[in-house]
């Protein structure tokens, strides 16, 4: 997130959609079998502005009901992230997570990004670059394999 650059987050709606992404990517980095750069984030971005551009939202101020999040959803699943996931497990949890977390719902306050679990993370009310890297600094270092569904011993058991 830190290397996006300040230009590219003046809209506090694709702020949110970046911070979703970033969260995404980082969780699906963590515990997936599979090597996620950077370099497929920044893809990732520009894809989800794409898409943006292609409803006709360069406008100012998007509404978070209209914006394209099936085509994102899908996207996401199958071209960004997808296209190197070879497991079909791998693949369901990866289509978990996106398809829970890109929804419009994601821009109410207090909205938790993995509902079963008690400590969830809650995403920042704000959405400037410097309340959102506030946000990941908060987060714990090392993402809980519950975070994306699997059990708590489920690190052990791999």
């Amino acid at each position: 997130f830190s290397s996006i650059s300040r230009t590219r987050l003046e809209d506090h709606v694709r702020n949110r959609l970046y911070l979703l992404l970033a969260w995404t990517h980082a969780v699906i980095q963590e515990t997936e079998r599979y090597e996620f750069t950077e370099a497929d984030a920044l893809h990732a971005l520009d894809v989800i502005d794409a898409l943006i551009k292609d409803m006709g939202g360069e406008k100012a101020v998007l509404d978070p009901e209209k914006l394209p999040w099936d085509a994102i959803r899908s996207t996401l699943r199958k071209g960004v992230f997808g296209g190197r996931v070879t497991q079909p497990i791998d693949q369901s949890v990866l289509d978990n997570i996106v398809n829970f977390v890109f929804v419009p719902e994601t821009f109410d306050l207090n909205f938790k990004l993995v509902p079963e679990v008690p400590d969830s993370p809650i995403l920042p009310e704000g959405t400037s670059k410097e309340e959102c890297v506030k946000w990941i600094a908060s987060l714990a270092a090392h993402t809980p394999p519950t975070w994306v569904g699997l059990d708590a011993d489920a690190e052990r058991e791999l």
